[in-house]
């Protein structure tokens, strides 16, 4: 009976830390699905000067800090629907960037949060938040090596830039 009771704790202190985060319904206020055309209507709306946010075919974008950090936010849609939320900044800002994705979704279900104050040419792991509908990427560096990362998109969603033109990317 003992043994039972210990499992049936231990299972149930482990359980918070498998669905720590919080699963985005939208993306800096674009709820996942939106056409292009409610999309810039949204940025539209929560700008002040209209050249802060602009859409052109597929895509929208919006320089805006993301917390204390100055950053490029990009939306991303396929067959019209809002698919995927990208924010680039400098690789420097990625422990203030990590500290704001942190806050805002909870702790990642993989990777370190880096401590504050690292030298920018330091390279530390990806962040990665796993959910049922979206799975959420920081890194300090991207492929070009010349700005940090974040991508916000839902699993069904195919990623174009990692994986080639339409192929869906193994996001577990």
């Amino acid at each position: 009976m003992r043994q039972l009771a210990l499992i049936a704790t231990l299972i149930t202190s482990l359980t918070p830390f498998a669905w720590a985060w919080t699963e985005p319904i939208s993306f800096h206020g674009v709820p996942w699905g939106a056409s292009v055309d409610q999309a810039r209507e949204i940025l539209n709306a929560a700008t002040t000067v209209p050249s802060e946010a602009f859409c052109y075919g597929l895509t929208c974008v919006w320089d805006k800090p993301v917390g204390p950090v100055p950053a490029r936010v990009s939306f991303e849609f396929e067959d019209n629907r809002f698919v995927r939320g990208i924010v680039r900044f400098d690789p420097g800002h990625f422990p203030a960037i990590a500290r704001v994705f942190v806050d805002h979704y909870g702790p990642p279900t993989e990777g370190q949060v880096p401590a504050g104050g690292r030298e920018p040419g330091r390279g530390d792991s990806p962040l990665w938040w796993r959910g049922e509908t979206v799975v959420i990427s920081l890194e300090r560096r991207d492929n070009s090596n010349q700005t940090g990362r974040a991508t916000v998109t839902l699993k069904q969603a195919p990623d174009r830039t990692a994986t080639g033109l339409g192929k869906t990317p193994n996001l577990r």
